[in-house]
């Protein structure tokens, strides 16, 4: 693992609590993919896999995470458009158009690191979509008012109502 990862890591086990109550579904998917992509490290480190098979595979867990997260509305989507644009970063990676290591994935760093930013402010926010809603309760309001400034009798409004009677 290298400090990008630890510090993910580390970043996904603070927010799993919270998390799981508001964002499961999207704490899941990104830990899912975490744990795709050490996978994919883990074997590039043994020599199961060559730098660039590993690559493609991380390529692969980023768009199968991030087709899996456009699937559910909300913050999920969000998460998901950051792997939209990772998913493309891996072609010169691939290609071996960058050669310079860790250094490489810096851009695929800077936007994991905003997507979990995303996922802690959808589980602390207000407005993650998810959860109990914080705002005004639903109650009963009268639809219509009286003319004499006297309140109007809850309860339901009949087709006869109005026939009838005189109104000022």
């Amino acid at each position: 693992m290298n400090s990008f990862q630890s510090a993910y890591l580390v970043a996904i086990l603070a927010l799993a609590y919270p998390a799981w109550t508001r964002q499961r579904f999207a704490l899941i998917c990104l830990w899912g993919n975490l744990a795709a992509m050490l996978a994919a490290s883990l074997a590039m480190d043994l020599g199961a896999l060559s730098p660039a098979d590993a690559r493609v595979s991380m390529m692969i867990v980023d768009l199968v995470t991030g087709v899996a997260l456009a699937m559910r509305p909300g913050l999920a989507r969000v998460i998901a458009a950051g792997y939209a644009l990772t998913v493309p970063l891996y072609v010169p990676l691939i290609s071996g158009f960058f050669t310079r290591g860790d250094a490489d994935f810096t851009i695929v760093y800077i936007v994991s690191a905003l997507q979990i930013g995303a996922l802690a402010f959808g589980t602390f926010g207000d407005h993650s979509g998810g959860g109990k809603r914080r705002g005004l309760s639903p109650r009963r309001v009268p639809l219509a008012l009286s003319l004499g400034g006297d309140t109007v009798l809850p309860g339901h409004v009949s087709a006869h109502s109005g026939e009838g009677v005189e109104t000022r």
